[in-house]
C-alpha cells in the first residue's frame, strides 16, 4: 500500500529547532571544509523558510559540532 506511512517523525521540524539552537557553530564553520557564504545563505533560507533547507545543513552542523568536542 503506498498510503501506509507508519510512525512519522517530525524530521524537518526537529532540524530546523536543531540548527536554530546551533547556528554560532553554523556561522563558525571550517572554512577549509565548507563555503561560509553558501552556509549563511543556506542558514538565512531555512530560517525564512517552511521547506526542507535545513536538511541542507544538517551534515555541516554535524561536522563542526563533532569537530568541536
Amino acid at each position: 500500500r503506498r498510503d501506509k506511512m507508519g510512525i512519522v517523525t517530525p524530521e524537518k521540524l526537529w532540524i530546523k529547532n536543531i540548527i536554530g539552537r546551533n547556528k554560532e557553530c553554523l556561522t563558525a564553520a571550517d572554512e577549509n571544509v565548507f563555503d561560509r557564504r553558501a552556509l549563511g545563505d543556506c542558514l538565512e533560507k531555512s530560517v525564512h523558510s517552511s521547506s526542507a533547507v535545513g536538511e541542507n545543513l544538517w551534515r555541516p552542523l554535524n561536522y563542526q559540532m563533532w569537530k568541536n568536542i
